[in-house]
């Protein structure tokens, strides 16, 4: 779960902890590169676009570079602005209710084990 807004990261990863999900969190692009290289079990990489010191774009195209198979869910208050970038990847629109989040986290989750 990575997030630069220490409030938002801590409260998704609490739902998310409180639903049975292993959460790591990353304040940034560049923590959340060296939990996946240090982890063999991150299944989900959920990370917010907007950053200040790496974009959720830069994370993603670097994440996938190291594990091609990582399920990716982004999220932005401003969804419209990234959509082109995305080629495809789910995205949440914050504020988003707590069920979407617990069905998008599945859904991504999900459609990777599926292939």
């Amino acid at each position: 779960m990575v997030d630069d807004d220490e409030t938002v990261r801590t409260l998704v990863a609490g739902i998310l902890r409180r639903h049975g999900y292993a959460i790591r969190e990353a304040s940034d692009g560049y923590e959340a590169i060296e939990l996946i290289k240090q982890s063999e079990s991150i299944k989900l990489l959920l990370t917010d676009l907007t950053m200040s010191v790496k974009t959720g774009i830069e994370l993603i195209r670097e994440a996938r570079a190291i594990e091609p198979n990582l399920s990716i869910l982004a999220m932005s208050a401003d969804a419209r602005s990234w959509a082109k970038e995305l080629f495809g990847i789910p995205l949440l629109q914050k504020p988003f209710l707590i069920s979407t989040l617990l069905r998008e986290v599945e859904s991504a989750l999900m459609e990777k084990s599926a292939l």
